[in-house]
């Protein structure tokens, strides 16, 4: 599966006489310049379908699997999460909500789907066969997750899963996650709403700010009850443009005025 990531909402400034290229290479070079620091850029949560789902665009952060031991996936190690407090904190990475507890569920299937990714990818189906949630004795929503140590300007990758393969009235569970004003589409724990179905994941992209930390809140939306729960989740770093690519597009934006201003002579 090839991931695509959806650039940063770039800032279009509109000149007057100015022809459909000049905008293009204008909102390119603007967009590659500025961020939308703080405020994530969500993808349509995609479906789990092996291990090739996760991404190694960029260079490894970190990544942690909420469920049990580690394990590596695609290359990436995810460290072991689970059984935490609240909060719960990893290194740099802390996990909180303000209800009461965080609780571990296992929400492996025994068959189908869930039994197929098992024999075929068991250490991904490892870090999926359980969850933490946030639990408040009747009410389970939400959960933040607080990344710190990032370094201001860095572009970053966030994905995370949650799967519940299990039956019943489990399998209607719907999330979102929020990362400064963006909020993402809702995302399934359990896609063909059955038993021994599998969920999804979600990436975003975002801009460290000075604060140095990132904040992502999930919210349980949808189901029997409105759940807020995570599974794994990893950050990466993208690599920094050359400096070249803007240089060469400010170039060509200032060739297309010459030419315009020399027809207009």
């Amino acid at each position: 599966m090839t991931h695509k990531l959806q650039p940063t909402t770039p800032q279009v400034l509109i000149l007057p006489s100015f022809s459909k290229l000049g905008c293009v290479l204008l909102t390119l070079a603007v967009g590659a310049a500025t961020a939308s620091a703080a405020t994530i850029t969500w993808q349509a949560p995609s479906n789990i379908v092996s291990s090739s789902d996760v991404v190694t665009t960029g260079d490894f952060d970190r990544a942690i699997n909420y469920n049990g031991d580690p394990q590596t996936v695609n290359g990436v190690t995810f460290a072991y999460g689970k059984n935490p407090a609240n909060p719960f904190t990893i290194g740099n990475t802390t996990l909180s909500s303000p209800l009461t507890n965080i609780s571990v569920s296992d929400g492996a299937g025994n068959g189908g789907d869930w039994a197929a990714l098992a024999s075929s990818d068991p250490s991904y189906s490892r870090i999926l066969e359980g969850h933490v949630y946030a639990d408040g004795g009747g009410a389970y929503t939400p959960l933040t997750l607080t990344l710190n140590g990032l370094v201001e300007g860095t572009d970053y990758l966030f994905q995370a899963w949650m799967n519940d393969s299990r039956s019943g009235s489990l399998v209607t569970r719907e999330q979102t996650f929020t990362g400064g004003a963006n909020t993402s589409a809702d995302l399934a724990f359990n896609v063909p709403q059955a038993a021994n179905g599998l969920g999804q994941f979600i990436i975003g992209t975002f801009t460290a700010d000075s604060s140095l930390s990132q904040t992502i809140t999930i919210n349980g939306v949808a189901g029997d009850v409105n759940v807020a729960a995570i599974a794994a989740f990893q950050l990466r770093s993208l690599p920094v443009p050359e400096p070249g690519t803007v240089g060469l597009l400010a170039f060509s934006l200032t060739a297309i005025l010459a030419v315009r201003r020399r027809r207009n002579a």
